[in-house]
């Protein structure tokens, strides 16, 4: 019989912010290969001026945390075995693995140009459910690092113990962003519509409807599923719950993936464009 091995708990030197550069702020997105290679993903990455603001993250307690961490793996069926952070609490590497012990991998880290980049990186990423578990997890730290009222890290959320078990958390229309105003004209959301059926299908869905409001902004996407799988604006307006998705009949992960990747992608353009034209 073999002997469980303890939850490896370390901390390691500083890292250094002149070697890692961080990158904007933007929604976590799973990305669907679409060859059976697994996933990826995206945007997963310390914010720009992460080094400037610290002082939420210092705060984390470890142990605690840990134990946070691997009671979510658990309920989803995995096993924290490791997870690292610096000293000054920034998470570096973060090891969960199946019924099987087949470890998957996040890490801190990556090659650009000889710099490296603040951006964590996955291995063996090869199942929905842990690219739904992983995400959520890096969402969930970035967040409590580095979200705040006007931002935070929109993620998957799951529960084992009801039918519709995937949910949005935390998915918002960022409050930068004015909603009162024309906020995508007609072209772009006749695009969007053909990115936003390209991210079903790399998760084995298809788009069944997408509508937009009047000001553009993204109000309901529906792939195919059991009586109405969707994600929609409920109220929108300038306040803090007007600007949340909610969902419907969300039963398995891929749908999750799908209509999670269909909305996040298009907030992020948003940022994208609020960036390039401030």
């Amino acid at each position: 019989m073999e002997i469980e091995k303890p939850l490896v708990i370390t901390q390691k030197k500083a890292v250094d912010s002149d070697e890692f550069w961080g990158n904007k702020k933007r929604i976590v997105e799973i990305i669907g290969e679409g060859s059976g290679d697994g996933f990826k993903l995206k945007n997963a990455n310390l914010p720009t001026d992460w080094q400037e603001s610290l002082d939420n993250v210092k705060e984390i307690g470890i142990d605690r945390y840990a134990s946070s961490i691997s009671s979510v793996c658990n309920l989803q069926g995995y096993d924290l075995k490791e997870i690292t952070f610096d000293t000054n609490k920034i998470l570096t590497k973060l090891i969960i693995a199946n019924s099987n012990n087949n470890e998957v991998s996040l890490e801190l880290g990556g090659n650009f140009r000889e710099v490296e980049r603040a951006e964590y990186t996955t291995k063996n990423l090869s199942k929905i459910g842990s690219a739904v578990l992983m995400q959520a997890i890096i969402s969930n730290y970035l967040s409590t690092g580095w979200g705040d009222k006007t931002f935070q890290y929109g993620y998957i959320g799951h529960t084992s113990d009801c039918i519709g078990s995937y949910y949005p958390s935390e998915l918002a229309i960022p409050r930068s962003i004015n909603v009162d105003e024309i906020v995508t004209s007609e072209n772009y959301q006749e695009s969007f519509k053909y990115d936003a059926n390209n991210i079903a299908g790399r998760f084995g869905r298809d788009i069944k409807n997408i509508e937009f409001t009047k000001n553009g902004l993204l109000r309901f996407a529906e792939v195919n599923g059991v009586n109405g799988c969707y994600y929609s604006l409920e109220n929108v307006s300038a306040g803090k719950n007007g600007r949340r998705y909610h969902c419907h009949n969300v039963d398995d992960a891929r749908q999750a993936a799908a209509l999670h990747g269909i909305v996040a992608s298009y907030i992020n353009s948003l940022l994208d464009k609020q960036s390039y034209n401030p």
